[in-house]
């Protein structure tokens, strides 16, 4: 899986992430995949932790699975 940084598309999904901070402000990472019996997902990084979203699974309806830092 390639993790990219955020664009605009990332931010309208995922608009309560946060930049890591520092010398230079690093923007969250966001990456799609597929797992091995087919279904797709997409891993979100950022200053918090992290978000989980998994292809036609129902926690996906009340806030993804959270990754904490």
């Amino acid at each position: 899986m390639r993790m990219n940084e955020f664009d605009r598309a990332a931010w309208n999904s995922f608009a309560g992430c946060e930049s890591w901070s520092g010398e230079r402000q690093t923007l969250p990472l966001i990456g799609e995949g597929r797992f091995e019996n087919g279904q797709r997902y997409c891993l979100v990084l950022d200053r918090t932790g992290g978000c989980l979203m998994i292809e036609n699974d129902l926690v996906n309806d009340f806030g993804v699975m959270r990754i904490s830092a």
